[in-house]
């Protein structure tokens, strides 16, 4: 969950290790963000999901099954 308090767009970008882009998205809300993704068309491993709402930035790491 992402409480988007500064913009209404909330960008959802996941890359592999190696920094290739694997799923972008971006999202119209209006206060709390939580949206699942589906990421079955990649494969399992560990990919970094970068979450951009006007000038907050989060990098968090994930593993895919």
């Amino acid at each position: 969950m992402f409480d988007n308090a500064i913009g209404d767009k909330v960008n959802i970008n996941v890359f592999d290790i190696s920094g290739r882009s694997v799923y972008v998205k971006a999202f119209e809300v209006s206060s709390v963000f939580n949206q699942n993704i589906n990421l079955n068309a990649v494969s399992p491993g560990m990919y970094l999901v970068r979450i951009v709402d006007g000038n907050r930035r989060v990098t968090q790491k994930i593993i895919v099954k």
